[in-house]
């Protein structure tokens, strides 16, 4: 495992006092995700919360997330504390997240941070090195990442799969399991490759909602394996880990923290729904999120990849990330 994954700084570790700088007005926690090997820290999302509690309840035994990202993809490494390491699945897309201890990660690209996606990427690591794939679709969302128009493929279900995480729709996809003196670890890597035409297909996107879980069995299991605790990096405040309004906001920035570039006219399309959204807002005086406002390269007609974005990052909601 790579020791720049392992280096948790409390600089690194962003909470929830500072999620009102994600560009949204509730309390879910941010990241600024930090390309692999570099010299900044991989960001850690630290620490996890019992995820169906009512409030901010720590949760025991605890866990450790890195994430940084290469050009293929993100790379999450999982560090558990567990004196209960537990499985009975051997074979991808088995249930991972029955019986078992579990690492849980969502993740899927958006074009705003109010963006709560519809459709989003999960997958589930269990102690064996089996891996769980699959899309979901969920109408609790408010934005839609996939769009068939565009080539994505806008099918919900498992992903299908070979052996223990062979994965022919997403190559790359693939997890290292190790034992560790407190418990155990897993090193993930997420290709881009496995999300929307739409938005990767073109490039590393910035801009992601994400949220990392976990199935523990703090006290070992009971008959019924029905004493798991639910953990969380970003609170769920419900027995689901489906809740995408609750998933954090993740900026992928390059090595002297930058952030990185929407590519293509992606960027501007959204700009430009976003100014006329403000403009609407403005005229029944409501107040909402900060927008592209004053840049004259919004005003033209023509190609929106045409049009140069503007080069200060400052003027979208991130611009206090």
């Amino acid at each position: 495992m790579p020791s720049s994954l392992l280096l948790f700084t409390a600089t690194a570790a962003l909470t929830a006092s500072a999620a009102a700088s994600c560009g949204r007005s509730d309390d879910v926690p941010c990241l600024r995700i930090p390309p692999c090997g570099g010299v900044a820290p991989a960001a850690a999302a630290a620490p996890f919360y019992v995820s169906d509690a009512a409030t901010r309840v720590l949760a025991s035994p605890q866990t450790k997330v890195a994430i940084c990202h290469t050009a293929s993809g993100l790379r999450v490494v999982y560090e558990g504390d567990d004196a209960h390491v537990v499985t009975p699945w051997t074979r991808c897309n088995d249930p991972v997240f029955e019986r078992s201890s579990t690492f849980e990660f969502f993740a899927s690209p958006v074009e705003r941070p109010t963006d709560d996606p519809i459709w989003y990427h999960e997958i589930d690591g269990g102690p064996a090195g089996v891996l769980w794939a699959g899309v979901s679709n969920n109408s609790k969302g408010n934005a839609t990442t996939c769009d068939a128009a565009a080539g994505d493929a806008c099918v919900a279900g498992n992903l299908n799969c070979s052996g223990a995480q062979t994965f022919p729709s997403a190559p790359g996809l693939r997890a290292t399991i190790a034992n560790s003196s407190r418990g155990w670890e897993e090193t993930l890597d997420v290709p881009f490759a496995a999300f929307p035409a739409s938005f990767v297909g073109r490039g590393r996107w910035p801009l992601w909602r994400v949220n990392f879980y976990r199935y523990a069995y703090p006290h070992g299991p009971d008959a019924t394996f029905s004493n798991y605790q639910l953990s969380a990096w970003s609170p769920t405040h419900d027995p689901s880990f489906h809740t995408p309004s609750r998933f954090g906001v993740a900026l992928l920035v390059d090595a002297s923290d930058t952030p990185l570039p929407f590519p293509d006219g992606r960027k501007v399309a959204a700009a430009r729904r976003n100014l006329d959204e403000a403009r609407r807002r403005a005229a029944v005086g409501a107040v909402g999120e900060l927008t592209p406002a004053s840049d004259p390269a919004w005003e033209r007609t023509g190609d929106p990849r045409a049009v140069p974005p503007p080069q200060d990052f400052g003027q979208w909601p991130l611009g206090v990330f």
